[in-house]
Parts: structure tokens; C-alpha cells; sequence
């Protein structure tokens, strides 16, 4: 057994970059190179993070009917617990919010929540999380979303983790922005009962732009992009254009907005009445050539603005 666990565990650090990389040639030689060891009884306690593996890369592949099978005979108990499958339950909700089952996956974390939702597994906790927000705002559950989202961003945040965000895909950005929409804002200033950070969610949606870039490595997703509902793509450029130049407040405007300000706390640090920060920041979107704030300040950090 010994010798064959350098090996297998170089194969899966292999097999986990193809897949982050999207080079998902280079990760089925891996993982068909992890299949041979276990098959020589060298990792027999890596078979079900090899399974893992396998429908990580056939959602990758957009091959969903393969994983909708390996899921339907696939089962679990709550109460024949075994914590060495955790990652083949956490797969097992992954492919039920690729198939946009969203609340058979909300109801499925919910029923193991004890067995994953534990203090001294951050990694398990922090998959759990982001999946359970997933399925939570899918399924249209807006403040139990909000709740979920600071519990994770708090666990996140601190260690700059994006990775776990991006290899969500489209429905991740969605929930994001969703979250930013949902924060504190103009004429709520109590807002949500629980907010998230917005300076963080800004980061995690301008990631989400950055990877999108044509002249970029596509990412390949564990939900390919044809199984979410769509949003509204931008033309990206390597070098975009702007309009017309910025006025002195208008870049004010714009510095707050890349630290996560609300339209109010700008109003407020500018001492300017809150309809004129919305033309404001019309304008920036107008002259910055963007569809969103997100867009806006993704534009302006590549056109050296910021």
C-alpha cells in the first residue's frame, strides 16, 4: 500500500488541476492512471475520491446523463453515516444542482447537516456551504441564503478563497449577485437582517468576469453553462475603450464603489443627495461601456482606472 501513495496522490493533485485548469485531457489521464492503482489494491482507501473524480469530469464534459445515473444509484443514510464517502454525498448534490433540483439538494444537505456541518473539517464545511447556498437561492429562499452566505464568506474571506466560488459556475455568479442586490441600499438602511461582505462579493463577481475573458484559459465548470439559466453576456476586450473621461466625482464615485460602498454610504461620504449618486453611477456604467456595477469596475481596473 505504501508504495503506490505517493504515486496516487500525485495523480489526484494531477487529476483536480486538468479539471481547475479545464484541461480535461490532462485530468482523465489522471484519473485513469488513479483507476489502474486502485485496481492493484494500492488505494483501496481512495476509491471513493476517485469516484469523485469521475463525475467531477463527466459534468465537466457536459455528459449529465452519465452523472444523473452514477446519482440514481447512488444512496446514503443518516444513519449508517460513513464520513470516508462525505465527498461522494457532497458530489451526489452537486449533480442534483447541475440538474436544477434545487430543493431535493437544499433537502438532502439539510438531512446530513450533522455530518458535514462539523467544527474541525473546514473543507467539508466550506463545500457544504457553498453548495447549500447555492440550493438555497435557487429554490428561492432569499433570507436563509443571506444566512448561509455569511457563515461561508466568514470562513472564506480571511484566506481569499475563490476557487470554491468559480467552480460553480453561472449559477454561483447568479447567487452572488443576488446577494449584492439584496444588501442594505438607498431607502433600506436597516436592510437585511444578516449582511454579507460586499467588498468580498465585488471580488468574487470581478473574478467571475476575469475568467469569462476570451483571451484567458476557459474554465471548465462542474455545471456547464448550457444547464443554468442564462444572464446577459458583455463584449469583453483586453483593452476597452472609455467613452468619454471621468469627472473628478464621477472617479470618487467609482473608488467607492471598487471598496463595496452602497449608493447611500456614498451618498453619505460625499455629502450628495442619493438621486445624484444614481446618475452617477449611470454614468460610469455609460461611459465605461458596462451593464453592471461589477462590469463597471472590472472595466475600469483593466483600463488602469483604479
Amino acid at each position: 500500500m505504501a508504495t503506490h501513495a505517493t504515486p496516487g496522490r500525485y495523480r489526484d493533485f494531477s487529476a483536480q488541476l486538468g479539471l481547475a485548469r479545464g484541461d480535461l485531457a490532462a485530468a482523465e489521464e489522471a484519473l485513469h492512471q488513479l483507476k489502474a492503482l486502485l485496481e492493484q489494491g494500492g488505494l483501496a482507501y481512495h476509491a471513493p475520491w476517485v469516484t469523485v473524480l469521475h463525475v467531477k469530469l463527466w459534468l465537466a464534459q457536459g455528459k449529465l446523463a452519465e452523472a444523473a445515473a452514477w446519482a440514481a444509484q447512488t444512496t446514503f443514510s443518516p444513519d449508517a453515516w460513513n464520513p470516508l464517502r462525505r465527498w461522494e454525498l457532497l458530489m451526489l448534490v452537486w449533480v442534483l444542482v447541475a440538474q436544477q433540483h434545487y430543493e431535493q439538494a437544499g433537502e438532502m444537505l439539510s438531512r446530513f447537516s450533522r455530518h458535514l456541518d462539523r467544527e474541525g473539517s473546514v473543507d467539508t464545511v466550506i463545500e457544504f456551504l457553498a453548495l447549500h447556498l447555492l440550493a438555497l437561492h435557487h429554490a428561492g429562499k432569499g433570507a436563509q441564503t443571506m444566512c448561509v452566505a455569511a457563515r461561508l464568506f466568514a470562513l472564506t474571506e480571511p484566506e481569499g478563497h475563490l476557487r470554491v466560488y468559480l467552480d460553480e459556475g453561472r449559477p454561483m455568479r447568479q447567487a452572488l449577485a443576488a446577494l449584492l442586490d439584496a444588501q442594505p441600499e438607498d431607502d433600506e438602511p436597516d436592510g437585511a437582517a444578516v449582511a454579507v461582505s460586499r467588498p468580498y462579493v465585488l471580488r468574487l463577481l470581478a473574478a467571475f468576469e476575469q475568467e469569462e475573458k476570451p483571451e484567458s484559459m476557459p474554465h471548465a465548470p462542474l455545471i456547464q453553462k448550457s444547464q443554468a439559466v442564462p444572464v446577459p453576456e458583455r463584449a469583453a476586450s483586453a483593452s476597452p475603450q472609455i467613452i468619454e473621461p471621468l469627472t473628478g466625482r464621477e472617479q470618487e464615485v467609482l473608488s467607492l464603489l471598487a471598496e463595496g460602498a452602497s449608493n447611500q454610504q456614498i451618498a453619505n461620504e460625499l455629502v450628495i443627495q442619493l438621486s445624484t449618486v444614481k446618475k452617477h453611477v449611470s454614468s460610469l456604467l455609460a461611459k465605461l461601456g458596462a451593464e453592471s456595477r461589477t462590469q463597471a469596475i472590472a472595466q475600469a481596473r483593466t483600463a488602469s482606472l483604479l
